[in-house]
């Protein structure tokens, strides 16, 4: 068999050809393609690290920026719970002063109705002491000061009764001091024999001795002290009544206003 070398070579020629065409044509280019594709992976995989760094800064950058919110706004509450507190302090202060001022003029009206309740009672006073006058002069008419006022104590024990009696007499049976009475004046002889019968009455006891004393502190009256009991008559068992009657009025006017203040 013949080998035709001319065209061996050219096949050769054709083939060397061929790889520097596809070198050059086509695998370059393909070389160049991948080149540029891992490029362009590499950079995407830096853009999506670039990306993910990013993101970790953004959510640790959320995350702070969510506690500085969560501090802010317990100082916020703090500051209310503070102004709150604050008003709720102010509110009661006025209130307190609301009370204490309307108490203030609830006492001056009243002191206010207490000034005409005693110029009701001053009144008053000069009606029951023209009064006690004309009982004083009734009582005395016809006898003298000192005879009125043992005619009185005398008066005083005859009115005594049954118990205040055996009380007496058991008071004076257990106590061996004598009686004393005391008066303002010094009675007569006759005075003082009819006022020691009437304790020898009395007393059941007619050998118990009896002491006079005077004592200047006793208006116009004279006194009886029997043991632990006291019998007697003065002017100012008048006083004492007159006393009661505007005690008397005194609560009868007073009460009905301190009911009112507090009701309001």
């Amino acid at each position: 068999m013949l080998i035709d070398w001319f065209t061996v070579f050219a096949q050769l020629l054709n083939f060397a050809i061929l790889v520097v065409a596809l070198k050059f044509l086509l695998y370059d280019r393909i070389v160049k393609a991948m080149d540029q594709r891992r490029r362009t992976i590499a950079e995407q995989e830096s853009s999506a690290a670039a990306l993910a760094r990013e993101a970790e800064e953004e959510l640790a950058r959320l995350r702070a920026e969510r506690r500085e919110l969560d501090r802010t706004r317990e100082e916020i509450l703090d500051e209310a719970r503070a102004q709150a507190a604050a008003q709720q302090r102010k509110l009661l202060q006025q209130a307190r002063e609301d009370v204490d001022r309307q108490a203030q003029e609830w006492r001056e009206s009243l002191r206010n109705h207490q000034h005409a309740l005693l110029s009701h009672l001053q009144r008053t006073t000069g009606e029951k002491a023209v009064e006690v006058s004309r009982r004083l002069l009734a009582d005395l008419a016809d006898r003298t000061l000192e005879d009125a006022i043992l005619s009185g104590l005398r008066q005083r024990m005859a009115e005594l009764s049954t118990e205040d009696r055996a009380a007496i007499a058991a008071s004076v049976a257990s106590d061996h001091a004598p009686v004393v009475v005391c008066t303002a004046f010094e009675p007569s002889l006759t005075g003082r024999h009819e006022i020691e019968q009437v304790l020898s009455e009395l007393t059941g006891d007619a050998d118990r001795a009896v002491r006079w004393e005077q004592d200047s502190t006793i208006i116009s009256g004279i006194v009886v002290r029997l043991g632990a009991h006291s019998v007697g008559w003065s002017v100012a068992d008048y006083l004492d009544g007159v006393e009661r009657e505007f005690a008397q009025v005194l609560r009868t006017e007073v009460t009905p206003t301190e009911a009112d203040g507090e009701s309001e």
